[in-house]
């Protein structure tokens, strides 16, 4: 099991995370990592893949600290949020970049990357460097998604997409995550594309981990009740149009509540995950 103890990070001198503990208990899921620009999701991730190892405690695979067991850490990958300005494969072109990584990573599959490069119409003969901002996007997600380490993650893998892409590329990852489970975790901003394809959702706020649930369970906590006068818990906002009373919540109600709701003339509905984060995180209401 993938775990993050405690986890601090600063920047000058200016907290970035804070006691960071997350579980990653279900070892198959696909994990929203969510929070606003700037919260420390590219950060944790990136400590996570040990590509930053000064910070304050402990990132265990099966037990082991990927920090000191090379192990531990060679189960994990990040791909996304471009490339180190040094990185080789900047210079390289996209074929090479693909061999390379079938000759350093065990559980890279060439043929799966190849075969993705052409349906996503990417030669082979391109060099990295040349690629639109969508391109480079979409060829970091075939490496990530042709690579079946036990942990993969991807930051921002809808970073430049349009609307087409997008779609084919949440297809893709859903086919390959049904016949190679293991875990993902995504970073994105686009969360009204992503939750249907989430089973967990992890959000940050000021650096801390403020949510932390199945997407099940997140979904029977978060209603928006309509028509209905009467004390709720856990309501997020209230807005009265008319003489109508609306209240979005976030609580852990019964099923004997709800159809007493209901029975008094209250209208109960879902409450989507992009309008439950932007109550807790702060935002607009975009539903």
């Amino acid at each position: 099991m993938l775990q993050t103890v405690n986890i601090n990070k600063t920047y000058k001198n200016q907290p970035v995370l804070k006691d960071v503990s997350i579980d990653f208990t279900n070892e198959t899921g696909i994990y929203g990592l969510l929070g606003r620009n700037g919260v420390g999701k590219t950060t944790l991730m990136q400590i996570i893949a040990n590509q930053i190892t000064r910070y304050q405690g402990q990132v265990n695979f099966d037990k082991e600290n990927v920090r000191t067991n090379s192990q531990a850490l060679g189960q994990i990958t990040l791909f996304g949020n471009g490339f180190n300005k040094d990185n080789r494969i900047l210079s390289e072109k996209l074929g090479a970049t693909v061999r390379y990584y079938d000759q350093v990573i065990a559980d890279f599959d060439k043929d799966t990357a190849l075969a993705l490069m052409q349906h996503f119409k990417l030669d082979p003969k391109m060099k990295y460097r040349k690629l639109s901002t969508g391109n480079k996007t979409i060829f970091q997600n075939i490496l990530g998604i042709s690579t079946r380490t036990p942990v993969v993650i991807l930051d921002e893998p809808t970073n430049g997409l349009d609307s087409v892409n997008r779609k084919e590329f949440f297809q893709t990852l859903m086919e390959e995550y049904t016949n190679h489970p293991r875990l993902f975790i995504i970073s994105t901003h686009l969360i009204s594309e992503v939750e249907n394809y989430l089973t967990d959702i992890i959000i940050l706020k000021d650096g801390k981990v403020i949510v932390q649930d199945t997407i099940e369970s997140l979904q029977g906590q978060s209603f928006r009740v309509s028509n209905y006068d009467g004390d709720l818990p856990g309501v997020l906002a209230s807005q009265k149009m008319g003489s109508v009373l609306r209240r979005d919540i976030y609580a852990n109600i019964t099923h004997e509540t709800l159809a007493n709701i209901r029975n008094q003339g209250g209208k109960v509905e879902p409450l989507s995950i992009q309008t439950l984060f932007n109550h807790l995180v702060g935002g607009d209401d975009h539903e």
